[in-house]
This record gives structure tokens, C-alpha cells and sequence, in this order.
């Protein structure tokens, strides 16, 4: 099945008043029946949106590479090439671009995030006598998977290696909020390399560039990751 089919399906049911869900995960749905919550709606909201932000960075990156064409038409075009023209073509090759990368990628990061979160919070009302996630240590991801686990009763909410891409998506996520995409500590530049291996970015001079792929990459990853974490729900 092609993206382009699944994105037409999931609005076609959409518009007829079918939960995006019921396509996603149609196995789910008998058993949400019977359930007092339903902590898989942020879930149906992030697939729906993960479906447009898929043709968003898409679009988003024909548009970068058009207006760096276009600005090198320009300065061609000019009797004499300084090197002010010099350094906005690098900027607007390299530095712009990555700009737009690192808003998109915080963005669809936060929604996974999000969406775990108040996953979590509609399932305490199935668990009204247990601890809520507020109470627990650490935060975000981190306090998330240990609710599953310890709460909700779900051994191991996302298989290890997963989990260890989360983590080291969760450093560059750091990294690149707090000290300007900026590798300094050890560990990060580990988990650099290790998200190197499978969504493509580069590093110079310890800064972390994101590729035109990256977004898709961590898209799907994110994708996958909420499925598998619906289908234990």
C-alpha cells in the first residue's frame, strides 16, 4: 500500500464519520468498546497529522532547494561576485534550510511526546487508586514508559532498541533547544552517531546538521512507535 493510498483512505473515512483509528488500528477498535477511556485518541490525532507532515517537509524541501536555485541564478547574473554573495549562498544552502529542519523536527518530536503523555493521563482513570504520572521521577518520555510499565502493567512499553533511539533522539532534541544544535558532552556525540546510523545527519565542527531525509526518517520512526505501543493498549 502506497503512502499516497493511505493518506486518501484515512480522509475518505474521516469524512465519513469513520475514526481514523478504525483504519490505523482495526483490530483495536472491538476491544475500545469495552473500555471505560479511550487513551488512544491522542494516537488517532498523531497518525492523522504524522499523514500531512509527511507532505509538509516534503513540499517544504522542494521549496528550499527552488529558492537556493534561484538566489544562485542571482548573484550569477551579477557583474562581480563578492564575498558577501559568497557567505549568503552558503547560509541559504546550509544554515536556512537546517532552520526550518530543526523547527520540524522539535515539532513532530513534541507531538510523539504529547501524545504519550496524555495517553498516559486518560489511562489513570482506569488506575484511579494508583499513583499518577505527575508523581513519578524524571519527565517526558522517560516517566511515560515508566507508568506503562509499572501502572499500567505493560512489560517493556517499547522493545530496547527503540527505546534506545528515543533516547538518543531525546539528546539531539537537547541538544538542539538548549545549546544550538552545539555537540559538547560526550554521550550526545554517542547518541549522534548512533542516530547517524539509521536518519541521516552529519556533524562539523561539533554543530549537528539534519539531512533532507531526516524528518521522514524519525516521522516513520515515530509512526511505528505509536502503533506498536496502540496495539499493547
Amino acid at each position: 500500500m502506497t503512502e499516497g493510498m493511505l493518506e486518501s483512505d484515512s480522509l475518505a473515512s474521516l469524512r465519513h464519520g469513520e475514526p481514523l483509528m478504525a483504519y490505523i488500528f482495526p483490530e483495536i477498535q472491538q476491544r475500545l468498546r469495552l473500555k471505560k477511556t479511550d487513551p488512544l485518541i491522542r494516537f488517532r490525532v498523531h497518525n492523522f497529522l504524522s499523514q500531512h507532515y509527511t507532505h509538509l517537509f516534503k513540499k517544504l524541501e522542494e521549496y528550499l532547494l527552488v529558492a537556493h536555485n534561484q538566489y544562485l541564478t542571482e548573484i550569477k547574473d551579477l557583474p562581480v561576485t563578492t564575498a558577501h554573495e559568497s557567505i549568503n549562498s552558503w547560509a541559504f544552502a546550509t544554515l536556512y534550510p537546517n532552520t526550518v529542519r530543526y523547527s520540524l523536527f522539535i515539532t513532530v518530536y513534541n507531538q510523539f511526546e504529547s501524545s504519550m503523555i496524555e495517553a498516559c493521563i486518560e489511562l489513570e482513570k482506569d488506575h484511579p487508586n494508583a499513583v499518577k504520572l505527575s508523581d513519578l521521577k524524571d519527565k517526558g518520555m522517560t516517566r511515560t514508559y515508566t507508568y506503562l510499565e509499572k501502572v499500567v502493567g505493560i512489560k517493556e512499553p517499547f522493545e530496547p532498541t527503540s527505546w534506545d533511539k528515543l533516547k538518543d533522539l531525546n539528546a539531539l532534541r537537547n541538544v538542539i533547544v538548549h545549546n544550538n544544535a552545539k555537540i559538547e558532552k560526550p554521550q550526545t556525540k554517542i547518541s549522534i552517531e548512533r542516530i547517524q546510523k539509521w536518519a541521516p545527519v552529519r556533524v562539523e565542527d561539533d554543530k549537528v546538521f539534519l539531512s533532507e531525509t531526516f524528518i521522514e526518517h524519525v516521522n516513520n520512526f515515530f509512526h511505528e512507535q505509536i502503533t506498536y505501543i496502540a496495539k499493547k493498549l
